[in-house]
């Protein structure tokens, strides 16, 4: 996973809503879980996207990724009431768009 990439001429696209959860492979969603699923619902776009995550080490290197750049962005610091910088209000979407971001 690159650290530091250039994004010079990509594309990208606003998320609208990120929903995970267990993958069951019966079609009544019955019987033991085999993935788990991303769902990614992009604005302006009807229909979501899924990312399907097959081991539990594929689990575990997108929460070390994720994690890892977390902390790159917003350093870790625990203030007075336990939240950590960079978190948001509880009741506050974690998904927000560019323009919401700050720079």
């Amino acid at each position: 996973m690159p650290g530091v990439e250039n994004l010079a001429g990509v594309e990208f696209f606003e998320i609208a809503e990120i929903e995970v959860g267990e993958f069951h492979p019966l079609p009544d969603g019955q019987g033991d879980p085999t993935q788990v699923h991303m769902r990614c619902r992009l604005v302006g776009i009807p229909h979501p996207f899924i990312i399907r995550l097959k081991s539990a080490r594929a689990v575990d290197e997108l929460i070390v990724g994720l994690m890892t750049h977390r902390n790159r962005v917003w350093p870790p610091s625990t203030s007075p009431d336990g939240t950590a910088s960079g978190d948001p209000p509880a009741s506050q979407s974690c998904v927000e768009s560019d323009a919401d971001a700050q720079d």
